[in-house]
């Protein structure tokens, strides 16, 4: 959760039952337009035995494909990934992130998103 100070001074607490649209805000979807974090309250995880990096890219003319799969991939996406998707100069997409578990399943996660093969 989130302690925080809003441009008007007003105080409040954020977390995603109390203020879900502020909370998706803070967690890294805002561009800092919504006032100044004076606290945070962590969880602490264990980490996990395996962590892997994933980088797919396309070339320009797959990018219509690649972005309308992403669009219904990611609300069903493991939690256990994280994913960015990057408009590249030139058109070209690239995907990065990483993944914390086996290797297997990140391989049939990836396999079975029916994304178009990897152009570059």
């Amino acid at each position: 959760s989130f302690t925080l100070v809003k441009p008007d001074g007003e105080v409040v607490r954020v977390d995603a039952q109390t203020e879900p649209e502020l909370w998706w805000a803070l967690r890294g979807a805002g561009s800092g337009h919504f006032g100044v974090v004076a606290a945070a309250t962590f969880r602490v995880s264990v980490r996990p035995a395996e962590i892997w990096g994933i980088s797919l890219r396309w070339a320009d003319d797959e990018a219509l494909a690649v972005i309308q799969k992403w669009g219904e991939l990611i609300p069903t996406l493991d939690r256990r990934m994280l994913l960015q998707l990057d408009l590249q100069k030139g058109g070209a997409i690239q995907a990065s992130g990483i993944f914390t578990g086996p290797k297997a399943e990140l391989e049939a996660l990836v396999s079975s998103w029916g994304l178009p093969s990897e152009a570059e």
